[in-house]
């Protein structure tokens, strides 16, 4: 079976046999070597459109901060091989499912990449009295003209390169929101900066790059 590395990460209570999944996206390159033990009561269900399913181990790191008396909670971070044709997937508690993801439709990638400025809605001000604006990074899909304000259940990873594309650094990944506000501080020692919007449903991606931009106008 073909499969892409897919990186999961979740909230779990194994106390309460309950999880919630905080986001879902496929990783670049083959499939990492992971040496960290795998959690026994814990698996990963795989479904494919014909009803098969396949199980796949997780990685289960356990709070260890927590009082005697409180819940036994962690959270599964793990990176599994995934076909990009599966219809679903089954965090499993013991064998029963406590969470479940199922993809949208393939993303078409945003457009109008571009850098704006606007009004914190509760303004700061430059010490002066005056309000300052915030530097936002905002984005078109065009999915939510027919998905509504979610975009087609469409998450974003936003990063940034001030090497011409060479090595990036990511600045918010597993995101919803068509916008992100910038801090230009990182990027100061650089003279250019392009961003790139990385659209994925859970399975697949599709990037979306800027041109140069001079971290002066940012």
């Amino acid at each position: 079976m073909n499969g892409i590395p897919v990186h999961l990460s979740a909230v779990v209570n194994l106390t309460n046999r309950s999880a919630q999944i905080a986001y879902v996206t496929p990783l670049p390159g083959p499939l990492p070597q992971v040496s960290a033990p795998v959690d026994e009561r814990l698996a990963l269900r795989v479904r494919m459109a014909d009803g098969s399913v396949r199980l796949q181990p997780v990685i289960f790191k356990p709070d260890v901060c927590g009082l005697p008396d409180d819940d036994d909670t962690g959270l599964v971070d793990t990176v599994a091989s995934i076909d990009p044709t599966a219809v679903g997937l089954e965090l499993l508690l013991d064998g029963e499912p406590i969470a479940s993801f199922e993809p949208s439709e393939a993303p078409g990638g945003v457009e109008n990449i571009r850098v704006d400025r606007s009004m914190p809605l509760a303004a700061a001000n430059d010490g002066d009295g005056l309000p300052t604006e915030e530097t936002v990074l905002t984005w078109d899909d065009p999915a939510t003209a027919t998905a509504g304000a979610g975009g087609g259940g469409s998450r974003y990873a936003i990063q940034a390169s001030t090497d011409l594309g060479r090595t990036w650094t990511t600045l918010a990944v597993g995101t919803t929101e068509r916008s992100l506000p910038l801090d230009p501080e990182p990027f100061s020692d650089s003279e250019q900066v392009r961003f790139r919007v990385l659209t994925t449903n859970g399975f697949v991606q599709t990037v979306s790059t800027t041109e140069d931009l001079p971290v002066d106008t940012l």
